[in-house]
């Protein structure tokens, strides 16, 4: 691995709190990084909310962590994984980011080591017990919301590399729910409900009686048709105004495409609809039409600040954009058109973003420049710093402002301090 590479990950790693592993050169020498995941990254990350953009460092320093744990590592991820480790650090530096707050990253530290102890429980003995299950509901309420958020963004990783196992599948669905339940309205409800509509499609084949129920994460639509179209599920609660001819009954709080605000409805008043289909696309696979709709901001936002890859890459930035266009039209029934205008003023707010860290970084929209792909071989770099083998066992650098880095914190969770209630979250029995 290159040492723009090593040090990529090692900043990667030091925003954790952590020390990255050290992983087998002759896995990670490879030839050099991609430049279309170069170019895919640095155009998501750069466009990305603060939010998003350490959701994807975190579920990216997760990925680390578990194929190095694994083992399983392909040549193609010694290629592509340090190249979007290269794209986050920087564009993280164009923008200024200093990364996760010290809340979140304890929290996430805890969602990787629960959904860990939680698979762990339902490979040994079929599920997850009733005690850790009420420890983890417990945890949830204790938390910050910043702690909640890197909770739910570490854990939704594993949950989407389950396999459709039913009982894995079971207990990542229930523990994401109850953090969707927690944080109505944010972000971080939005990524909970939308990993556990994924991960319902192993629960809840069609025409089963379970699938019948609607919950968080599952697909609906508005009863009578609507000009919202098909949404997500993102709450559930009770209603508890007396005025209300559904008191006591269950609202669900849904949404919608292009929509950022989420709008209650009663059980009478919705449908199960089909989940949105997964689209192979030349950035890989999308199974969430939140994800889908981030990814048409993105593009949009990339046109409108005047970014250009190049060809070819231009060409797979009109495929990817073609395909997620029509794939969110046909799932959600409403017109491309009236997407785009949905969704216009978060492609405003990408563009800006965009324009401003190329502004800050001159080289980062080019940086994919850089290396040319050989048919058939791993990415090759045109600069010659790719002739060093990846190597964490010399004194890392300087860290700078933010000062050492910290040890890893222990598997029982955050200190009490990041909690809300007395003495933080209890550890599992």
């Amino acid at each position: 691995m290159s040492t723009a590479s090593s040090d990529a990950v090692r900043h990667l790693f030091e925003r954790f709190d952590d020390s990255p592993p050290n992983l087998p050169g002759s896995v990670w020498a490879q030839p050099g990084l991609d430049p279309q995941v170069l170019w895919h990254s640095v155009v998501e990350y750069a466009a990305a909310t603060p939010e998003q953009l350490e959701r994807a460092a975190c579920r990216l320093y997760v990925e680390f962590q578990l194929l190095h744990i694994s083992g399983l590592i392909t040549p193609e991820m010694g290629s592509a994984l340090p190249s979007r480790a290269v794209a986050m650090h920087r564009a993280m530096e164009a923008r200024g980011h200093q990364g996760p707050s010290a809340h979140y990253v304890a929290g996430a530290l805890m969602g990787s080591t629960t959904g860990s102890v939680g698979a762990r429980e339902v490979v040994d003995i079929g599920s997850a017990p009733q005690y850790y299950l009420d420890h983890v509901a417990r945890t949830l309420d204790n938390l910050t919301p910043e702690a909640r958020r890197g909770f739910v963004d570490a854990m939704s990783y594993d949950a989407l590399n389950i396999g459709g196992d039913r009982d894995m599948s079971r207990f990542f669905a229930r523990v994401l729910r109850g953090a969707a339940a927690r944080e109505d309205g944010s972000f971080t409800s939005e990524t909970a409900a939308a990993v556990v509509g994924i991960v319902k499609r192993a629960l809840d084949p069609p025409g089963s009686r379970e699938s019948a129920v609607i919950e968080v994460g599952d697909t609906v639509r508005v009863s009578g048709g609507g000009r919202h179209g098909t949404g997500i599920v993102v709450n559930t609660s009770l209603d508890l105004d007396p005025r209300s001819e559904n008191l006591l009954g269950f609202v669900h709080h849904v949404r919608f495409v292009g929509d950022t605000e989420h709008h209650a409805y009663g059980r009478h008043q919705l449908s199960k609809a089909d989940p949105f289909p997964r689209q192979e696309l030349d950035r890989g696979t999308i199974y969430c039409p939140l994800d889908a709709e981030q990814l048409l901001i993105t593009l949009y936002g990339a046109h409108k600040a005047g970014l250009d890859a190049g060809a070819p890459l231009r060409e797979s930035d009109h495929s990817d954009l073609g395909k997620v266009e029509f794939a969110l039209h046909t799932w959600s029934g409403i017109t491309v058109s009236a997407l785009t205008d949905r969704i216009a003023p978060a492609v405003d707010v990408a563009a800006q973003r965009l324009r401003a860290a190329m502004a800050a970084s001159p080289g980062l929209h080019t940086l994919h420049h850089r290396y040319t792909a050989r048919p058939g071989r791993p990415s090759e770099a045109t600069t010659p710093d790719n002739s060093h083998v990846l190597d964490f066992t010399a004194d890392p650098p300087s860290t700078g402002s933010r000062g050492p880095r910290h040890p890893r914190r222990p598997p029982q969770g955050p200190p009490p301090s990041l909690g809300q209630g007395p003495g933080g979250p209890a550890p599992p029995r």
